[in-house]
């Protein structure tokens, strides 16, 4: 509504007397937009609210298609992004410690986001293929990304702490592998198995002590 009465108000001060929007079209709300953006200095985004608003005007209400708007388009703000040195990002990855920075050496390493990060599973990580499999990324998508080999210890060593946590043996994993291989081998076991491999490794990181 707000877009439409400055549409209004800005063609009546143009031509000088008040106008209906059925009465204008393509041309006026050109020009419209074009004020916006040169001489009022609205950014893209309220620039863009106006032309939806006032599409949707005509569209919808007044039931008149506009065509060929060429407006003046608002510009985007450009930022330099703002980056570590690599000594910098040394010093970091050094200073984070235990499982926490582990996950902060795979968000760096490996091009995780962080929710990827807290969200992986013990058997998404393939310490022998060298890779984790990221489910449910941006987008609900999927990947394979490479497990730098500096994580490789590290990360198997949180994988076994997991076990040996969860199930007070780090023996259990090896019945899930063998039943994999032979169904005759499933038992109770591997069933917990299954649940453990089904664990966060960095769960805990999400728990405040």
């Amino acid at each position: 509504m707000q877009w439409y009465k400055q549409y209004v108000r800005f063609q009546a001060k143009v031509c000088g007397k008040m106008r209906h929007p059925a009465e204008m079209g393509t041309e006026e709300v050109t020009a419209f937009l074009t004020n916006l953006a040169v001489n009022r200095k609205l950014a893209a985004a309220s620039q863009n609210q106006a032309l939806n608003a006032l599409v949707f005007l005509y569209r919808e209400v007044l039931k008149i298609e506009l065509e060929g708007i060429d407006a003046v388009r608002a510009k985007r703000p450009k930022y330099l992004p703002v980056v570590l040195t690599q000594e910098e990002v040394k010093t970091l990855l050094a200073g984070v410690k235990g499982a926490a920075g582990l996950a902060v050496k795979l968000l760096y390493g490996c091009g995780l986001r962080v929710a990827e990060v807290l969200a992986l599973r013990i058997k998404d990580v393939d310490t022998g293929g060298g890779k984790i499999d990221v489910r449910g990324g941006k987008g609900d998508k999927n990947r394979v990304v490479t497990l730098p080999k500096s994580l490789l210890h590290p990360i198997s060593n949180l994988r076994v702490e997991q076990w040996e946590q969860t199930t007070g043996s780090r023996h259990l994993c090896f019945s899930y592998f063998f039943a994999r291989i032979s169904p005759q081998a499933w038992s109770a076991s591997t069933a917990q198995a299954v649940a453990v491999l089904d664990r966060t490794l960095f769960g805990r990181l999400l728990r405040v002590e």
